[in-house]
Parts: C-alpha cells; sequence; structure tokens
C-alpha cells in the first residue's frame, strides 16, 4: 500500500506542567535530552523517514521559536521540505489549530495530517505508516 501525501503537526507549545510538578527549576521536557538527542529531535525525526511526508510544523511557546529550533538540532534542513515553527496556543486545541492554519497557505495539497505529541519521543516509522495506512483505509 503507498501512503498517501500527508503533513506532521508537532505539538510543542505546553508548559510541561506535570513534568515540573514538585521541581524548583522549571524545565521544558522536549528540551532535554535522551542519548544525544532532544526529546523533540526524538519525536519528530521518524516522521522524516517517510518518503510521503509534504511538510512539518512545530508548534512552540510564545518567544521560544528559537530554543525550539536548537531543540530540533538540524532537522528543518534535513530534506528540503517545509518547516515550520509556529506560536501555539493557550491549549493543546489552539496549537493544533495554529499550526492546520499554517498548513493550509501552503501553495500545495496532502491527503492527512498526522499530528503528534512533541513530548512522547518513542513513536517510530513503522508506528506512523500503520496509523497512515488505517486512515487510509478507514478514510479517516
Amino acid at each position: 500500500m503507498n501512503i498517501p501525501p500527508f503533513a506532521a503537526i508537532i505539538t510543542a507549545a505546553g508548559a510541561s506542567e506535570r513534568f515540573n510538578k514538585g521541581r524548583d527549576e522549571k524545565v521544558k521536557k522536549e528540551y532535554l535530552s535522551i542519548d544525544g538527542h532532544t526529546i523533540l529531535y526524538r519525536a519528530t525525526e521518524p516522521f522524516l523517514e517517510i518518503p510521503s511526508l509534504r511538510a512539518v510544523v512545530v508548534t512552540c511557546p510564545k518567544g521560544s521559536e528559537d530554543e525550539t529550533a536548537v531543540a530540533l538540532e538540524d532537522l528543518a534542513s534535513v530534506n528540503g521540505l517545509p518547516f515550520l515553527i509556529v506560536e501555539g496556543g493557550e491549549t493543546r486545541t489552539e496549537s493544533v489549530k495554529k499550526a492546520l492554519d499554517t498548513l493550509k497557505n501552503l501553495p500545495f495539497g496532502f491527503e492527512y495530517i498526522a499530528i503528534h505529541d512533541g513530548a512522547r519521543p518513542f513513536v517510530t516509522p513503522e508506528m506512523i505508516i500503520r496509523t497512515l495506512a488505517t486512515a487510509t483505509v478507514s478514510g479517516a
């Protein structure tokens, strides 16, 4: 089965409140490192391994575009895809809406949009492909 063209939205605009509960020093979970790469890098990179990916939008907290770009390491320049970092909203729903609005303005289309939490570093290309295959079969 061919995987149809799709875009990825990686949400990373949250404040990591649960992660920081009880900590004196607040940290953004997505910016922490696991085995030499940030959590945000690990949550995003598997999408780039799928040939039908057409664009990536990463949401970030207000004023954190540069820090988010650093946490993504070199991913934005890996394969020439549109790779956009946008300010998220107050809620995940608002952040996804802003990312969707950004995708609407691109001059090309895609059949599906995969939305993934940037604080979840253990997604694999196989998981993404299975999800897109299921979406293709079910039409959703």
